[in-house]
């Protein structure tokens, strides 16, 4: 990939994100009104996302995550030149066993409330 291409993809999508702040915007839209192709979207949006320019929210809206004008161009450089970090099978499994003890300490609070253990006589 052009390197220097992707920095301008960048500045034109953050730009885009700044004049619509208040909403956000998906990324396909993004993509579109910047003139960022479908095949480089994915990987510009992470790399921003994991350089803390850009968040996604719940609905699956970009927004910048401050002011467009306190974003610097050494971050912006940064976020695009650095290789985004890869999920190793070890993180992804650490992950997934953190779910479940979640959903397992969850579930054993919840009994708790109902003051309901089995095998005690009520």
């Amino acid at each position: 990939m052009n390197s220097q291409l992707n920095v301008q993809y960048a500045v034109a999508c953050l730009k885009q994100l700044g004049d619509s702040q208040a909403s956000g915007m998906r990324g396909a839209d993004l993509g579109r009104l910047c003139g960022v192709p479908s095949d480089v979207l994915p990987d510009l949006l992470e790399r921003l996302c994991q350089a803390g320019l850009v968040s996604v929210t719940e609905e699956g809206l970009y927004r910048l995550t401050r002011a467009l004008e306190e974003l610097t161009a050494l971050e912006v450089l940064q976020a695009v030149w650095t290789e985004p970090k890869k999920q190793t099978p070890f993180r992804l499994l650490y992950q997934a066993a953190r779910g479940a003890t979640r959903k397992t300490l969850e579930a054993v609070a919840f009994t708790q409330s109902l003051n309901a253990y089995p095998g005690e006589a009520a």
